[in-house]
């Protein structure tokens, strides 16, 4: 969902597919973006399970496993959005 007006993006994977390249569940986030002087504020917000909801999960399937995972996404993500927005400058 775009919330132009707000700034605002808020989105979510619905059917994840495979562990091996993003091992969570029930993913869903929000982007939100401020005006901070002559800059811009992106916060980037992320509510997850692990892929394995069970006890005991595999490795590569477990929490630390599905927060390094959603971690990275963000950092990329973020770092080309500032790329992007830089060159357009």
């Amino acid at each position: 969902m775009l919330d132009a007006e707000n700034r605002k993006l808020q989105y979510k994977i619905v059917d994840p597919t495979d562990p091996a390249v993003m091992p969570v569940n029930n993913y869903s986030a929000k982007l939100t973006i401020e005006a901070t002087g002559a800059g811009s504020k992106v916060e980037w917000e992320a509510a997850f399970y692990r892929w394995f909801l069970n006890n005991n999960p595999p490795e590569g399937q477990n929490e630390s496993a599905a927060k390094a995972a959603v971690e990275k996404i963000a950092r990329e993500s973020l770092s080309n959005l500032k790329t992007l927005i830089e060159g357009q400058k």
